[in-house]
C-alpha cells in the first residue's frame, strides 16, 4: 500500500473511533506525556499536529514547484 492509502485508511478509523466515543468519554480525563489531559483536549492537540505537518508539506511542495492540493476540510 501507498503512503496516500495508508493515511486515508488511518484517519477514517479514527474518524469512525471519535464518532463511536461518548460526550462523557471525550470529557474523561486521561493520563499524557505531558500531564493529565481530557481525551477531548488531546484530540485537539492531535488536530493541531496534524495542521502542522501539512502546512511543512505545502511549503515542501512549493520549493519543489510543485502544486499542493487544494484543501477540502469545509
Amino acid at each position: 500500500k501507498g503512503t496516500i492509502e495508508l493515511l486515508t485508511e488511518a484517519f477514517n478509523a479514527s474518524s469512525e473511533m471519535i464518532k463511536e466515543t461518548s460526550e462523557e468519554e471525550l470529557h474523561e480525563t486521561v493520563s499524557f506525556f505531558v500531564g493529565p489531559k481530557s481525551k477531548l483536549q488531546i484530540l485537539n492537540l492531535l488536530q493541531d499536529h496534524v495542521t502542522h505537518h501539512r502546512g511543512q508539506l505545502i511549503v515542501y511542495l512549493n520549493l519543489k514547484n510543485l502544486e499542493p492540493p487544494k484543501y477540502v476540510g469545509w
